[in-house]
C-alpha cells in the first residue's frame, strides 16, 4: 500500500538546491541520491509554493504520476525513499525517519514538524 504525508511549511516557497544527480522527471527536476544506504529522491517544482510543501511517497514512485505532476504544477516537492518489501515495518520506518532529518538538513524546510508514522 502506497501513502503520503504532506506537509505544508509556514515560509515564503523558495528553490531549494539539491545534492546528487540532477535529473529529468515529467518536465521538473529531479534528485537522485542516497540516504541511510537507501537510494531517495526528490522532484522539485518549478516554482515552490509558499511554504515549500511536499508529499513523501511510501512506495511505487512514477506509477500513474498524474497527481505527482498535478502537485508539481501547484508548488508541491515529491519525495521518495526506496524500501521495498518493507511494507512499513519498523526497519523501514527507520530509514525513513532517517530521510526525513537529512530532508531537514538539507532545508526541504527547517520548520517542518516530524511526521506521524
Amino acid at each position: 500500500m502506497a501513502f503520503a504525508i504532506v506537509t505544508v511549511l509556514p515560509v515564503p516557497g523558495i528553490a531549494i538546491e539539491f545534492p546528487g544527480q540532477p535529473s529529468q522527471w515529467q518536465g521538473f527536476s529531479r534528485y537522485d541520491f542516497q540516504v541511510d544506504t537507501k537510494p531517495v529522491l526528490v522532484v522539485a517544482p518549478k516554482e515552490p509554493a509558499p511554504g515549500n510543501p511536499w508529499v513523501w511517497h511510501g512506495e511505487f514512485f512514477g506509477h500513474k504520476p498524474a497527481p505527482d505532476v498535478a502537485l508539481l504544477n501547484k508548488g508541491f516537492h515529491i519525495v521518495y525513499m526506496r524500501v521495498p518489501n518493507m511494507l512499513g515495518n519498523p526497519s523501514a520506518v527507520k530509514h525513513w525517519n532517517v530521510f526525513y532529518r537529512k530532508g531537514i538538513e538539507i532545508t526541504i524546510s527547517r520548520a517542518c514538524p516530524q511526521p506521524v508514522w
